[in-house]
C-alpha cells in the first residue's frame, strides 16, 4: 500500500490539491511530499535464519537471544540486532529503490506544474510499534519483542537517509529531519503523535520554513 500526498500553495487550481500553508509575503509555491510503504516494515523470517550463521560469529557487542521460529528449530547465541540489520538490508534496497522512484515521479509532477516550486519531504520521527502497523508485521515475521523498536528506528532511520539523498539533488528540495523530536509520552498509538507532540513535531518544520523564506525571520 502507498500513499501519495500532495500540498501545493495558492498558485494551483486544481480541486484535489490542498493548500497546507499560508506564508506572509513573498508568495512562494510548496510541495509537502509524503510517500510510504507497508512493505518497508516486514521481512520473512527465512532471511533471518539466512543470516543466522554469519550474526553469531559477529564480534558485535550486542545481546545474543534465542530464536525459535514456527518451524520448530532453535537458533541460540545469534547476535540479535546484527541478525535483524543484517536480514533486512537483504530486502529493502529493492524497497528503497521503489520509494525513490516513486519520489522522483512526484517531483518531476510538481515541478512540471509549478517549476520553481519548493518541495518539502520529511522524515517521521523514531516510532514505538504496539499496534497492526509495525507490531503485527513483526510478529508474523517472528521479530523478538525486545528488536521491534530498534528495528523500527533502523528502518524510519534509512527511511530519512533516502529522503535527505534525494534532498541533496536539488536546491528546491527542502529535508525536514523530524526524528528525536517526540518523547515516549507523545505518541498517541505507534503512528500518531499527541496533539502536544503535534505541536512539538511544527518545530523542526517551522525552522524548514523559515530557511526557505515562508515564515518572516524572528
Amino acid at each position: 500500500m502507498r500513499k501519495f500526498v500532495l500540498g501545493i500553495q495558492a498558485q494551483a487550481n486544481s480541486k484535489n490539491l490542498t493548500r497546507p500553508f499560508m506564508p506572509s509575503a513573498p508568495r512562494r509555491s510548496c510541495v509537502r511530499c509524503v510517500i510510504t510503504s507497508s512493505r518497508l516494515y516486514t521481512t520473512p523470517s527465512v532471511t533471518l535464519r539466512r543470516h543466522k550463521a554469519a550474526a553469531a560469529s559477529s564480534s558485535s557487542s550486542a545481546r545474543a537471544l534465542n530464536y525459535e521460529y514456527a518451524d520448530g528449530v532453535d537458533y541460540r547465541g545469534l547476535t540479535a540486532f546484527a541478525s535483524l540489520s543484517m536480514a533486512v538490508s537483504a530486502g529493502l534496497n529493492t524497497t528503497m529503490q521503489k520509494i525513490r522512484d516513486n519520489y522522483a515521479t512526484l517531483i518531476e509532477l510538481a515541478h512540471s506544474k509549478l517549476p520553481t516550486a519548493t518541495i518539502f519531504i520529511h522524515s517521521y520521527d523514531h516510532p514505538i510499534p504496539d499496534s497492526k502497523a509495525l507490531r503485527q508485521p513483526m510478529r508474523t515475521c517472528k521479530v523478538p519483542v525486545d528488536l521491534q523498536r530498534p528495528l523500527a528506528t533502523e528502518l524510519f532511520d534509512r527511511l530519512a537517509d533516502l529522503m535527505n539523498a534525494i534532498a541533496s539533488t536539488s536546491d528546491k528540495i527542502e529535508f525536514v529531519d523530524c526524528r528525536n523530536t517526540l518523547t515516549d509520552n507523545d505518541w498517541l498509538n505507534e503512528l500518531h503523535p499527541t496533539p502536544l507532540g503535534f505541536d512539538k513535531l511544527a518545530g523542526p518544520w517551522e525552522i524548514a520554513l523559515r530557511k526557505r523564506g515562508f515564515l518572516s525571520p524572528r
